[in-house]
């Protein structure tokens, strides 16, 4: 389990358990393993194109999303990721999520929390898309999410479902994957 050298700030309290990790946390930790990406500027072109993916009838989850694109297009103003750009923007998840991330080229997506039900055809869509697929959901990692970020002791902890990443197109370095825990699904 990748225990990177962040220690964790006080994250919102989820209802089910301790403090997430925060999510200003994870965009750099997100964007910093997306140069660990051998295949990246192959599959974003001229820029990085990130969606926040939520549930519109859901105040948790679009207040997630709310934060979680916020974060972003904070870091999306100051950093470029391997000399590229990053764009983001925050997409509801619809039936036609699949056509909606090829429409709008969507390279990486950030799956927020409130969509259990909804994750393994969104992992569909990201596989299609070519989309490396992210979360704090670690439940998530199991219905086909590539990576998630999860509180560890004191650390966060990179978890990664290879199978995944390469079907959407990633190729992550072996020195970044000797660091996280890789699942084979």
């Amino acid at each position: 389990m990748l225990a990177i050298g962040l220690t964790l700030g006080r994250g919102a309290a989820r209802a089910d358990g301790p403090p997430e990790v925060p999510i200003d946390q994870q965009v750099l930790i997100v964007l910093r393993i997306l140069a660990y990406d051998a295949n990246l500027a192959a599959r974003s072109g001229t820029a990085i194109e990130i969606a926040i993916i939520h549930r519109a009838d859901d105040a948790a989850s679009e207040q997630a999303s709310a934060r979680a694109y916020r974060a972003f297009a904070r870091a999306a103003g100051k950093l470029k990721v391997a000399g590229l750009p990053v764009r983001v923007m925050a997409i509801p998840y619809s039936a036609t999520i699949a056509d909606d991330l090829q429409r709008l080229h969507v390279d990486q997506l950030y799956v927020c929390a409130g969509l259990d039900d909804k994750v393994a055809a969104i992992a569909g869509a990201a596989s299609s898309a070519s989309a490396l697929s992210f979360t704090d959901q670690p439940a998530y990692l199991e219905a086909g999410v590539a990576v998630a970020l999860a509180r560890g002791d004191r650390k966060v902890s990179i978890n990664v479902n290879l199978v995944a990443a390469k079907a959407a197109g990633a190729r992550l370095s072996a020195n970044f994957l000797r660091l996280a825990r890789v699942v084979k699904r």
